[in-house]
């Protein structure tokens, strides 16, 4: 059996003839192996960049082919033509064919020209269509920030095709994926709707009981917070939030030392509040690092900080209990999905960065409290691994789709 998917996320050639991808997609795809004998990518192919993180993928069994990928909308004909052609050649009888939808921003949406393809042309009924992200959810947050209102027009213009794109790709696809419990109510009522969760963390990775009590006893000799906040440094992800967080940590006198990993539009922005509310011996922009640096570096701080104010679940949740990592998280729907405040993390309104500032200091003056969010992340991560991810999704395809 085949698993044939199909994605917007591009891959590179290296000087050596390998496929590169972006580390995350690598150690997702060596997994999907285990319970797929073997994988075949159909994904837009870009010229090798030195300066990018890539991760060979060169196991037997994970073949790549690429798509004539084009930028610019004017293409589109061309580009559902040359998908039609492909899929067409490519596409075998028993094959499953894995639909990433990829509407909104990611384009052209490979992953739908492929549904379509497969229901309508194709004939070909052992199709998957997977939702990892709330387009619809995205829009809307765009729309509530937009000050112009001819952008306005056209962003409620783009969420009502994306919205009745994705409806009716859910209601036409043979099985939908859905991460999460708000894409699922979402969608659940539309056609074959499953839901699973989406982690990048391995078993084997998981911080070991002694590890985590030496984590746990350095914490607690420690005089303050060290926080973390990782992500692409855009409105929706919450980086000024953080900031003023730490504003607001160093006028309640809480010691603490914030590091921000990521780069993106506001890199200027939070650097120039950074200077202003003179935080420079506090809060450091410490850029990008690949995903298995990043999980190492993880370790060294005691509470990871995702004021999000739109998004769907982030794997990061997972990382960071994974490593020992308290999570102090936004309380979105996405977000309570995994997370019971004061159970396995603390949840906080994002429209208030006072209430972050205070969950950091309760937790920097309850060392026990902020071993029992600890020890309870772990628990709940050890449920949420990579590996019984795919063991899900296969089982929830092999029920579905049998032939």
């Amino acid at each position: 059996m085949r698993y044939l998917i199909v994605t917007i996320r591009p891959f590179a050639l290296s000087p050596s003839g390998y496929p590169c991808v972006e580390e995350g997609w690598a150690l997702d795809l060596e997994n999907q192996l285990r319970v797929f004998p073997s994988i075949y990518v159909m994904a837009p192919r870009i010229p090798y960049d030195h300066n990018m993180d890539y991760h060979e993928v060169r196991l037997d069994g994970i073949s790549f082919f690429p798509f004539p990928g084009r930028e610019r909308s004017m293409w589109i004909v061309l580009d559902i033509l040359a998908t039609f052609h492909a899929l067409r050649r490519e596409v075998k009888r028993g094959d499953i064919v894995h639909c990433v939808c990829g509407i909104g921003s990611r384009f052209p949406p490979y992953g739908v020209f492929a549904l379509f393809y497969c229901g309508h042309l194709g004939n070909h009924k052992r199709t998957v269509l997977v939702l990892d992200g709330d387009e619809v959810a995205d829009l809307d947050f765009m729309i509530g920030r937009e000050r112009s209102s001819k952008k306005r027009i056209t962003l409620r213009v783009k969420k009502l095709i994306t919205k009745s794109m994705l409806n009716t790709c859910v209601s036409k696809s043979p099985l939908t994926l859905v991460v999460g419990d708000a894409l699922y109510k979402r969608y659940h009522n539309r056609g074959c709707v499953k839901e699973f969760h989406a982690s990048w963390v391995k078993e084997s990775e998981i911080i070991s009981d002694v590890d985590v009590a030496n984590k746990i006893r350095q914490s607690d000799n420690d005089k303050g917070l060290r926080i973390i906040f990782a992500g692409r440094l855009m409105e929706k992800k919450g980086p000024q939030v953080a900031v003023e967080v730490a504003r607001l940590l160093d006028q309640m006198g809480v010691p603490f030392e914030l590091d921000i990993y990521g780069q993106g539009p506001l890199l200027t922005e939070l650097n120039s509040s950074i200077n202003r509310w003179r935080l420079l011996d506090r809060v450091k922009l410490k850029g990008v690092l690949g995903y298995n640096d990043f999980c190492k570096a993880l370790r060294r701080y005691d509470a990871i900080l995702i004021p999000s104010l739109s998004g769907e679940q982030p794997r990061i949740i997972f990382d960071a209990m994974a490593n020992g990592v308290c999570v102090v998280a936004s309380n979105l729907p996405a977000f309570v999905d995994i997370i019971e405040d004061k159970r396995n993390g603390l949840l906080c309104d994002p429209q208030f960065p006072i209430s972050f500032a205070q969950a950091l200091e309760e937790l920097h003056l309850n060392r026990n409290m902020l071993r029992e969010l600890i020890l309870n992340g772990i628990l709940t991560v050890k449920s949420s691994t990579i590996e019984s991810m795919h063991q899900i999704r296969k089982s929830i395809i092999e029920a579905e789709l049998s032939e």
